[in-house]
């Protein structure tokens, strides 16, 4: 229908779909007209539909002026997301917004791709750290740091990008996924 307009947006922040991806989804549909939203964290897209006579109507004016009420739209979608607090950039045209969304979605694959080559590489040659050894120790002791390091040990990562608790979730149960880990906080 032409009273129906579809803004398209690229959101920057989200680090995850159940989380991040919902906020900014629910975000939208609280636009008044919205009938549907999408918000896709790893491509940074999302879409909402706005009914446009229903936002007229919603602003107590009788007048449809169309295109007044698309950039109204626009910047109601856009305000929504940023109270939410991520940021975000309404794309000018379809076209853009096509050409925009393929890129991310070539990003995305490539990157989960990587991902999935860099996670087997990882399993294949498991991290164990060397004991440092003091060329005064004798061979006992040696052997006892050499059978510690070898049985348990500690790893600290600096991990970036995580916005939220279900972020922290998924990488706490990443690092559970890897043979040899007892425990991951």
């Amino acid at each position: 229908s032409d009273s129906i307009h579809v803004v398209r947006m690229r959101v920057t922040g989200m680090m995850c779909q159940k989380n991040c991806g919902t906020t900014v989804r629910n975000s939208l549909l609280s636009v008044p007209g919205s009938t549907s939203a999408r918000a896709v964290h790893a491509t940074s897209y999302a879409t909402v539909s706005i009914d446009l006579q229903a936002l007229a109507a919603g602003s107590g004016s009788d007048e449809f002026d169309a295109e007044a009420l698309r950039r109204r739209a626009e910047e109601e979608a856009a305000d929504a997301v940023e109270c939410v607090g991520f940021d975000c950039e309404v794309f000018e045209s379809e076209e853009e917004a096509e050409e925009y969304l393929l890129k991310a979605e070539e990003e995305a694959a490539a990157k989960a791709t990587a991902t999935a080559s860099a996670s087997s590489r990882a399993e294949d040659s498991p991290l164990v750290a060397e004991p440092d050894f003091d060329e005064d120790e004798d061979e006992d002791e040696r052997r006892r740091k050499k059978r510690s390091a070898e049985s348990g040990g500690t790893a600290a990562f600096q991990v970036s990008g995580m916005s939220c608790a279900v972020c922290a979730g998924r990488v706490e149960r990443a690092l559970m996924s890897v043979g040899g880990v007892a425990k991951a906080a």
